[in-house]
């Protein structure tokens, strides 16, 4: 669809737009007039054409009294208005302002409050997270394990039962040996597995696992292919690792 060619009233260029913009403009009593928004704003600043009718109005500040301009939706809500940010810091700091909501005298708690099931705290909650139904406590991790149990029908955990981090923190740790570093891996990996004679996809393997308190060092390294060393950890280093742990715990 060819363009309509129309002559800018400011300046005088000719200029095309598409069909449609003119059909749109014609269906609102209105008249593509000028070629670009720069003709439109000069034109607008020259008094050719009006500006928009501001539907707002002008209300002093809330901290300094000086006139500021606000719009329709603005003034329908009952909140403090305010001519810069300086202002409005300047009231939070004196407590007439909340920082999350507008004006703390407006702010509005959709939620509902309850008492805790286990403690009897009381507690505050959103309406939509309060419908669903999946906690009545007041949100500390003893009342929240305490009604998870009560919901299974299990008793509350005692206060003398011992984390397993705690537990674990009191036995004594072995010292753990660390990984190959990659020179090690470089000088010591062969060239096939010693377990299967494969020349493809190798790695360098500790005999005595690092699990078991193997030590990274030349005569504890084997090269193995990657089935190989699968099979080795599941079969011969787990078991080994499990039965020494068993025995330190023991002992």
């Amino acid at each position: 669809m060819p363009k309509i060619v129309k002559t800018c009233v400011r300046c005088g260029d000719d200029f095309s737009v598409w069909p449609s913009r003119v059909k749109w403009q014609e269906a609102r009593g209105l008249e593509v007039k000028f070629c670009s928004r720069a003709c439109t704003a000069a034109a607008r600043s020259e008094g050719l054409i009006g500006s928009r009718k501001r539907e707002g109005e002008e209300v002093p500040c809330a901290t300094c009294g000086k006139l500021v301009y606000m719009k329709q939706f603005k003034l329908k809500t009952n909140t403090l208005h305010f001519c810069s940010q300086k202002c409005r810091t300047k009231a939070i700091s004196e407590n007439r302002v909340d920082r999350k909501f507008e004006q703390a005298s407006q702010k509005k708690r959709t939620g509902k409050s309850f008492a805790c099931r286990i403690c009897g705290e009381k507690k505050y909650q959103r309406i939509s997270y309060y419908n669903r139904n999946v906690n009545k406590t007041c949100g500390k991790s003893e009342c929240v394990s305490a009604y998870a149990r009560s919901r299974w029908g299990l008793p509350p955990c005692s206060t003398n039962h011992r984390r397993r981090s705690a537990a674990r923190g009191k036995l004594p740790q072995p010292k753990r040996a660390s990984n190959f570093t990659a020179k090690q891996k470089a000088e010591w990996l062969g060239c096939k597995c010693a377990r299967c004679g494969a020349t493809e996809n190798l790695a360098l393997d500790h005999i005595l696992a690092v699990c078991a308190g193997g030590l990274s060092t030349r005569d504890n390294a084997q090269t193995l292919c990657q089935p190989c060393n699968n099979w080795k950890s599941r079969h011969v280093d787990m078991p080994l690792a499990r039965a020494k742990n068993k025995l330190r715990k023991a002992a």
